[in-house]
């Protein structure tokens, strides 16, 4: 038996079962978007290249999604983590971030890095093509040695359907006592092309099966890249809400037409000229 269960949250939703027919929708509180048996392995090992690129956003020192180092000084994530409400401004004071590697230390507020500037799509609760955020830091993030932790690299591939990809992020809101760093490999793009209520194309989104959940939010969308390294082509922000939750956004119409692929995610044609600036 097929279950899908969706939180009543804007950006919150639960899918299980196997990953063919989209199953009627109930409610949960939960905050999980897994596609059969969940396939994301945890980066155990603070020494990896992952686990020193991609990190915890952090709003008035609770965790609240995932952001990645894509150049000096910037962290990549998703907008509508940084506020209690999508249209909420963000009080750069109560933002940091810190890269998993630095969780090993028990400091984590001398491991936590400074927002000092954020440009943004202007995420208003409305369309999620412009639900990111590339962060300013007030230094680059170095490890207990001082030496700065590696960026992720930006891929400009071709992404279509079928494509393998992979979905690192963190598990876990709010407490550092449960946040892990997981990634699920080679899962793949549902769909490439989406269109909005008006049939335009809808750009720089698709659709994906990776698993996520609680804390995914502003995660990096990963493909092998040169030298067999990780490099990011998109974020994961969402997953389509019911209809039912009152909410007008383009989500909200695809869920109708593609009950089936709720994880979406933003491509770097839509930020990526706010990093290279």
């Amino acid at each position: 038996m097929l279950i899908i269960i969706i939180s009543l949250s804007y950006n919150a939703c639960t899918y299980r079962g196997k990953k063919s027919h989209p199953p009627p929708e109930t409610y949960t509180s939960e905050v999980t978007h897994i596609y059969g048996r969940d396939d994301r392995i945890p980066i155990n090992h603070y020494n990896t290249a992952l686990a020193k690129s991609i990190g915890a956003i952090l709003v008035n020192g609770l965790i609240t999604g995932t952001g990645s180092l894509v150049g000096d000084r910037l962290v990549l994530t998703s907008k509508h983590i940084l506020t209690s409400t999508p249209t909420a401004v963000s009080n750069l004071k109560n933002i940091t971030f810190i890269p998993f590697s630095n969780f090993n230390d028990s400091s984590h507020s001398q491991n936590s890095v400074s927002i000092i500037d954020i440009k943004s799509g202007g995420y208003n609760g409305s369309d999620r093509a412009l639900d990111w955020a590339v962060l300013s830091l007030n230094r680059h993030p170095t490890d207990s040695k001082g030496q700065s932790l590696p960026s992720l690299p930006i891929s400009n591939q071709s992404l279509k359907k079928g494509l393998k990809i992979s979905l690192a992020s963190m598990t876990a809101i709010r407490s550092f006592n449960t946040a892990t760093l997981k990634i699920h490999p080679n899962c793949n793009i549902t769909l490439a092309k989406i269109y909005d209520q008006n049939r335009n194309i809808w750009p720089g989104m698709f659709y994906h099966n990776c698993d996520a959940g609680k804390g995914s939010s502003g995660g990096p969308m990963l493909v092998k890249c040169q030298n067999n390294r990780y490099c990011i082509v998109a974020i994961q922000v969402s997953a389509v809400v019911s209809r039912r939750d009152g909410i007008t956004s383009p989500e909200t119409h695809f869920q109708k037409y593609y009950p089936a692929f709720s994880n979406l995610a933003i491509s770097y044609k839509n930020w990526s000229r706010a990093i290279n600036r």
